[in-house]
């Protein structure tokens, strides 16, 4: 079997993680011929190439903006995503790919490729969009999810509350939730970073991931500098990348009003941050809506309590009280209890570690993932051709659509 994945991305965020992880079991099953397109040079490119996996580059534009920025009318999607499409089919037809593979709900050029070849179209859907990301559909959500269910054959969701926030306009009979897996290289394990926090007696406190206000770093600001108020031996280590200027002018201004901004690191992303999940004694989410929650699992293979906020796919990982513990968003006061109480409460804080680790291990292993991906794909091999509603939404006449080798019912 040949399947062509499409990468919105070429970094290495945690869609293009798993990503990989699959890719590396896919390699292994006799007869699977695999091909990857992604936007440009990347990380992951570095990873395919070591891997032996097939890769190539070709542009191709988001269909989502962020809140603010002006949105395309319809009638640009010929223009935007159709043409480049076309220019993706030709290089990659002589692949004859049985079916294409989009890894985000963030591109659509997969879906119009597959269209154009006339092979079966899986769509990974793994974000809440705004909720979780701040993006928003460029043509709008509705549009988008239809479009979504009519150029695939199936749509897969990485959790049932990302399933739930398309469910109105994408069939059942098409959907299926398969969560992330998680698998850490035993390498990045045993490497070695100076200690990064600077207090050894401190109860030390981990965030990691993107820093953007969805992510909710000013909650655990807040919770910490409470913590310090109470005379609690706290330190807090923001890591993450943030393109949002003014926002970290907010995150150093609030670490500036503490009084103790000593307490406090904000350090950039690093590829392998595992080490610093060694250091940590405490991982914390704090986003106010997540679509799954990787780094929940990340913080449970290291045996770590992980205090989330409850919100999106999150309740589907931690069960509070028993393998982590859940807060209310924006409520800082909450979090700061729910860290007390594991600072001060040892027992309680080491079965919470060891549930949240058999948690982990035994619902969320690459194997399993892997291979149950790979039984889904080998299962889709019907094509679906949309209506022909659709060149009248995509605002182009039937003539264009068979020059663009576009297929429609």
């Amino acid at each position: 079997m040949k399947i062509c994945f499409i990468s919105h991305s070429s970094n290495l965020g945690g869609a293009e993680r798993s990503l990989l992880y699959l890719l590396e079991t896919l390699k292994k099953i006799p007869k699977m011929r695999l091909c990857v397109v992604l936007p440009s040079d990347g990380a992951l490119g570095v990873k395919l190439t070591r891997a032996r996996i097939n890769w190539i580059i070709h542009p191709y534009k988001w269909w989502t903006v962020r809140r603010g920025e002006s949105r395309r009318p319809v009638n640009t999607f010929f223009y935007t995503h159709l043409d480049s499409a076309k220019r993706l089919k030709n290089k990659i037809e002589k692949f004859h790919p049985d079916l294409v593979v989009t890894n985000t709900s963030t591109i659509c050029i997969g879906a119009l490729v597959a269209n154009m070849l006339r092979v079966p179209h899986i769509w990974y859907v793994r974000e809440l969009g705004e909720k979780d990301h701040g993006f928003i559909f460029e043509f709008g959500f509705a549009f988008t999810a239809k479009f979504i269910n009519d150029f695939s054959s199936r749509v897969i969701f990485n959790s049932k509350a990302v399933m739930k926030e398309f469910g109105k306009y994408i069939l059942r009979s098409k959907s299926t939730v398969v969560y992330n897996s998680i698998r850490i290289n035993r390498k990045l394990f045993i490497k070695k970073l100076p200690v990064t926090f600077n207090y050894p007696n401190a109860f030390k406190l981990l965030i990691a991931g993107t820093i953007s206000k969805k992510k909710g770093q000013l909650d655990i600001i807040r919770a910490t500098s409470l913590l310090l108020v109470r005379k609690l031996d706290v330190e807090l280590l923001i890591l993450g990348r943030c393109t949002d200027d003014v926002f970290m002018k907010k995150i150093h201004n609030l670490i500036d009003q503490s009084g103790k901004k000593w307490r406090f690191q904000v350090r950039d992303f690093i590829e392998n941050p595992y080490p610093l999940f060694q250091q940590c004694d405490a991982v914390l989410v704090c986003s106010k809506n997540e679509a799954f929650g990787r780094t929940i699992l990340e913080g449970m293979l290291f045996k770590k309590p992980v205090i989330a906020a409850d919100g999106g796919g999150v309740s589907e990982i931690i069960k509070h009280e028993k393998n982590g513990f859940l807060y209310t968003h924006g409520n800082y006061e909450d979090l700061a209890s729910k860290i007390e109480l594991v600072m001060t409460n040892s027992k309680l804080r080491e079965n919470i570690a060891i549930c949240g680790f058999d948690t982990a291990k035994g619902k969320f292993l690459n194997k399993n993932y892997s291979y149950k991906l790979a039984n889904i794909f080998k299962s889709t091999r019907v094509f679906s051709s949309p209506s022909k509603r659709w060149v009248k939404r995509l605002n182009f006449n039937l003539k264009q659509a068979r020059e663009l080798g576009l297929e429609f019912n």
